[in-house]
Parts: structure tokens; C-alpha cells; sequence
């Protein structure tokens, strides 16, 4: 990779990478490390002496690594790209909010996310149980947790909202 300063956004954590010289230094911290691909979406992961095994997958537009099952929402930006992302936030000037809401009425068995978790587009966040069946509720877009709305054992109505995402996208975009 050539020599520059990129940004790595990984869920809600941000990282400063930069390539000098051949050496890889993360947040200002030098860091020995070297990326195999060891299959069609299989990579092997070394990282000051420990080993990491990841599946990478894009759409074109998303970029999802997924290591020891927990899958991750991926950017990685350069100068430009964060310019962008600069002007577009204040030109907005607001957050991309997504509410997940009850399909059906019935009582919360599971929460599966935490505040301040990553979840992917098409990821469990509740089980419900309704009619004596268990129903996952999956995310219809990608975000970070901001709140969830209900505890387990609550007994919730349709439409009522269980979990608000925040930095949302749809998985189309």
C-alpha cells in the first residue's frame, strides 16, 4: 500500500492509520502486521504476533469483516473521503436514524444487541414470542445501537418501537 494517512471506521470506533516507510501505525503507535488471503473471502490476520482469522465481504459500496462470528461494518476513508463526510454532516447538520419496530404484539424473550453495538443489515436484535411461536426481529438496515426501547419479559404492542439505530443505512445503499 502506498505511503499515506487513512482513516479506518469499524462500527462506532475510528482509528488513524498511517502507512510510512512499509510500516503500518495505528493512532500514532507503530504496529507490526500483515494481511493473507488464504480463500475467496478468507484472510489470515497478524497483528503484533497474534493471529486473527476474518471473512471479508463487500456489495461494492459496504465493506463487512466478521472474526470469531462478530461481523463488522468497514470504512476505510482517505483525506478526501473524510473532507466529504466532513462537509456532508454539516451540511445536514443531522443523524440518519432508523427505528426497528414490533411487526406483531407479543412478549420480549431476547435482546441480542447492547447500546453502542454495530449491527448489520439483516442481523437479529429481538426475539419475540407471539402466538407460542419464538419470532426474530431482524435490522432492515445497518447502525449503531443508540437505545433499545424494551427489557425482556415486556410485553410489547404492534408498532412499537424496540430499538433506534443511529448513522443508519439501508443495506441498498
Amino acid at each position: 500500500m502506498q505511503d499515506g494517512i487513512i482513516k479506518a471506521v469499524i462500527g462506532a470506533t475510528e482509528f488513524d492509520l498511517e502507512f510510512r516507510d512499509g510500516t503500518l501505525i495505528v493512532d500514532g503507535e507503530p504496529v507490526e502486521a500483515s494481511l493473507v488471503r488464504v480463500g475467496p473471502s478468507a484472510y489470515s490476520l497478524l497483528v503484533n504476533g497474534k493471529s486473527y482469522e476474518l471473512t471479508i465481504q463487500t456489495n461494492g459500496k459496504r465493506t463487512f469483516v466478521t472474526e470469531s462470528g462478530v461481523r463488522a461494518d468497514v470504512r476505510l476513508m482517505d483525506r478526501v473521503s473524510i473532507l466529504l463526510a466532513a462537509l456532508e454532516g454539516s451540511a445536514k447538520g443531522k443523524k440518519h436514524t432508523l427505528e426497528i419496530r414490533a411487526p406483531m404484539p407479543g412478549l420480549v424473550l431476547a435482546i441480542e444487541i447492547e447500546p453502542g453495538a454495530t449491527v448489520a443489515s439483516g442481523q437479529g436484535v429481538i426475539v419475540l414470542e407471539a402466538m407460542k411461536m419464538e419470532n426474530e426481529i431482524f435490522s432492515s438496515g445497518a447502525g449503531i445501537v443508540e437505545k433499545i426501547h424494551v427489557s425482556t419479559s415486556e410485553a410489547v404492542t404492534k408498532g412499537q418501537i424496540l430499538v433506534t439505530l443511529v448513522d443508519a443505512l439501508p443495506e441498498d445503499q
